[in-house]
């Protein structure tokens, strides 16, 4: 059974990964992570993404929950993405990253800290956006 976090985890993109996971065997969610402040803050994952309830809070701080998991699937910000950059990739876990609007500057310094263990960066899965990119 792989084991995921979830960054971003009350989002629109975050909540559609949370039922994504809910329906396919194995995977499953062992940590929601959002912004500190976060009005959902503290609900059960499952029940704000609308899957039902999966007794997983909604919790600030990446750090706290990341021996959890084996991989953090992250559809933040860029700001949120490079704040957890130096947690995910010292722990070594494998890591899709989602987030969009990346300075170039910052593009290449996490291509080339994602370099040393296993990672999905595509700003965006979009299928319609990756046969553009394909054929330009």
């Amino acid at each position: 059974m792989i084991k995921a976090i979830v960054t971003g985890a009350a989002g629109r993109m975050g909540c559609s990964i949370i039922r994504a996971i809910h329906q396919t065997d194995g995977i499953e969610v062992v940590g929601a992570v959002e912004r500190d402040g976060h009005p959902l803050f503290g609900r059960d994952a499952g029940e704000v993404a609308g899957s039902g309830p999966m007794k997983v809070r909604i919790v600030y701080g990446l750090e706290n929950i990341l021996e959890r998991a084996d991989v953090v699937i992250d559809f933040t910000t860029p700001q949120a993405t490079i704040a957890n950059m130096e947690k995910v990739t010292t722990a070594g876990k494998a890591w899709v990253i989602g987030s969009t609007g990346f300075t170039k500057e910052e593009e290449d310094n996490l291509r080339r800290l994602t370099g040393k263990f296993p990672c999905v960066f595509s700003p965006n899965m979009s299928v319609g956006v990756n046969i553009l990119f394909r054929q330009s």
